[in-house]
């Protein structure tokens, strides 16, 4: 005879360890922003004139930044995300919601995926649970 199941009482709460050991993969830096305007270049002055700043939601947060397998692109809610990569950071306490549309990933280190430094890519998809402290971030490149 098979035990019998227990309801939860409280939400499952990620053990310590587990946390540990994802946040020694954080090696990588990103920020993630709503970009600013574009100037617009002036011929002769040979200057970008007007336009504005990107507008920082997360600044400079450790991450681990690494491509989509083909069966995870499959599964994912963009099927046409070739160059797409899977971002995991930390969450913080005041980290605002990051828009359904617009945002930018811009990698300041790519840790083990140094190529991608300096890169911006569009944000697809971010999602966490109440049980988790990290925040999965789906971007594509290009």
């Amino acid at each position: 005879m098979s035990p019998a199941l227990l309801p939860l009482t409280a939400p499952a709460e990620w053990p310590e360890s587990a946390v540990a050991v994802i946040r020694k993969e954080l090696r990588g830096r990103i920020d993630i922003v709503t970009p600013g305007e574009t100037g617009t270049w002036n011929p002769v002055t040979d200057e970008i004139e007007g336009g504005t700043d990107d507008t920082p939601l997360i600044y400079d947060r450790p991450a681990r930044i690494r491509e989509l397998s083909a069966r995870e692109i499959a599964s994912s809610s963009d099927s046409r995300a070739v160059g797409s990569h899977r971002v995991t950071i930390e969450m913080r306490d005041g980290d605002p919601l990051i828009p359904k549309e617009g945002a930018i990933l811009v990698v300041r280190d790519g840790g083990r995926a140094k190529f991608l430094t300096g890169e911006r890519m569009a944000v697809v998809f971010a999602t966490a649970t109440t049980e988790s402290p990290f925040l999965f971030i789906t971007v594509k490149a290009g």
